[in-house]
Parts: structure tokens; C-alpha cells; sequence
């Protein structure tokens, strides 16, 4: 995984497509997902090489080159290579590395494990884009300074948001967990009477783990909150392939509001 709120009269209230009956409006609908650790050696090549000559021309004789600390420090990350292209921030990878315009995040954390944040413009949301039923801000990231996209639910009876992302991006013989990142405002309304909102994480191998959210039940307010979705292990290969993950509830038909979407984490699970 916009602007501001547009209503013009009460009928313009209805959300086509959707309420009433609450239509699936997904047909047509096309996710805006963006795969990382789809692009060769060659890119990374050339830029080593660049910066391997820019540094030449500045170091003193028996100073390592900055290449030569980056492979000695990242040797053992798997798949780094197919991940520097999309960087858009300098190397540090304790602090994280922001990737694709700011629609990831990389990190590694204490044990040298890869961590992952898919951010909400790196999600598909139904209605996302139609600024009567969401918008989108700056939020600053909680490990730095720098902001990224949070979209907020305005109003819908429709909440659909998914995404996907490659394993193989991740280290070998780890055990994650994903959890979605939400913030429930404090004017939320419209989840107390609506079935429960079904949190989701479907595995490369078919296997598909649920759990039902109590919005409100959420705490605290108008923080993050990592809604944990799914445990899944990665094999000494790391070959599975994609995993996808959604959040949703399109049952009641109730019209509710008050949901921030962050991202989605993809972390080591804890032991």
C-alpha cells in the first residue's frame, strides 16, 4: 500500500458501487503494488563501480574504499543486491533505507535479520483514491525524521485494502511475523455494529491465516498499533515466492470512518 473531503448534498452521500447493496467495486479496480528485487546485478555493478572511482580519487593509501566496507558488512544479507537499486536514502541499514519513492522500507535488525515496511502507497485500497472516502498525508516515520504517506478513512461501507510482497527478499531459515500498522482516530464511528474486520495473510504454498479486529477495540488511540495477521518461516532457500495480505469488511454495509493505514511489517518473529 489525496486531498480533502468533498460533500455536496446528501445524496451525493451514496457511494456508487458500493453501499446499499454494497456491490463489489473491485472489477476494474488495479492494484498499485510494486515488487521489490526484480532488477539484475548490472545496476549495482555500475554503481559500485562509479563510487569505487569517486572514492579513489580521496582516500589515503591502506584506507578501505566505501564498497569494500558495504560487502564487508552486508556479505551475509541475503538478496541485498537486488534491493540497493530501489534505495532512496544513504546505506544504514540498523536505521533503514527507504525504497520505491518512499512505498518501503528496509532494515535489519540486532541479529542481522531483514525487516520490511510496505507503506500504505504500496497498498491497494478500493476508493482510495477518491478524496470523499479517503485521504492522504505526511506522517513521520517513528524511526527518523522523515515522513511518509498515511491514508485516513473518511467514509465507506466498503474497506478492502491488500498488498503483496516477494519472500525472497527476506533472510533464509527465519520465522516473521506480519502485522498491519493502523491508527484508530478518536471520532471513529460505524465498526460497533458491522461484522468484525477480517485481517489476512495468504503463504505462497496456499495456506492462509485469519484473525477477526475489534476496531474498537484498538488501543491506544490515535496511535500506531501493529495488528499482528500471520506467522509464516522461510526455508534455507527462501524460493516460496509472494505472500499477499488484506484487510477488509464489506459484509455489514455500515458506514464507518476513523481507520488509518500506515503499512504493513514484516519483521522477525519475536521468540
Amino acid at each position: 500500500m489525496g486531498t480533502g473531503w468533498s460533500q455536496d448534498d446528501e445524496a451525493s452521500q451514496s457511494q456508487p458501487n458500493i453501499c446499499g447493496e454494497c456491490k463489489d467495486p473491485r472489477r476494474g479496480n488495479q492494484a498499485n503494488n510494486i515488487t521489490s528485487g526484480n532488477i539484475g546485478n548490472d545496476v549495482v555493478k555500475a554503481k559500485a563501480v562509479q563510487d569505487g572511482e569517486s572514492e579513489a580519487k580521496h582516500r589515503g593509501n591502506g584506507q578501505k574504499s566505501m564498497n569494500d566496507k558495504i560487502e564487508e558488512t552486508t556479505k551475509d544479507l541475503h538478496n541485498l543486491e537486488a534491493i540497493l537499486p530501489y534505495s532512496d536514502s544513504p546505506l544504514d541499514l540498523r536505521n533503514g533505507i527507504f525504497l520505491n519513492q518512499k512505498r518501503q522500507k528496509y532494515w535489519v535488525d540486532k541479529k542481522g535479520k531483514k525487516c520490511f515496511m510496505v507503506y500504505a502507497r504500496d497498498l491497494s485500497i478500493v476508493w482510495g483514491e477518491d478524496n470523499r472516502y479517503w485521504i492522504w498525508y505526511p506522517a513521520n516515520d517513528a524511526s527518523d525524521d522523515e515522513s511518509i504517506e498515511v491514508a485516513e478513512l473518511l467514509d465507506v461501507c466498503w474497506l478492502e485494502v491488500w498488498g503483496k510482497f516477494d519472500t525472497k527478499n527476506l533472510s533464509p531459515r527465519t520465522t516473521y511475523q506480519v502485522s498491519i500498522v493502523v491508527m484508530v482516530k478518536q471520532q471513529a464511528y460505524g465498526w460497533d455494529n458491522v461484522n468484525p474486520v477480517n485481517a489476512s495473510l495468504n503463504l505462497p504454498d496456499g495456506s492462509k491465516s485469519e484473525r477477526k479486529v475489534n476496531v474498537m477495540s484498538v488501543q491506544p488511540r490515535e496511535q500506531w498499533v501493529e495488528i499482528p495477521t500471520g506467522i509464516f518461516k522461510t526455508s534455507p532457500e527462501n524460493q516460496q515466492g509472494e505472500i499477499t495480505f488484506s484487510l477488509n469488511e464489506y459484509r455489514g454495509g455500515t458506514w464507518k470512518r476513523g481507520l488509518v493505514i500506515k503499512g504493513v511489517k514484516i519483521q522477525p518473529a519475536k521468540d
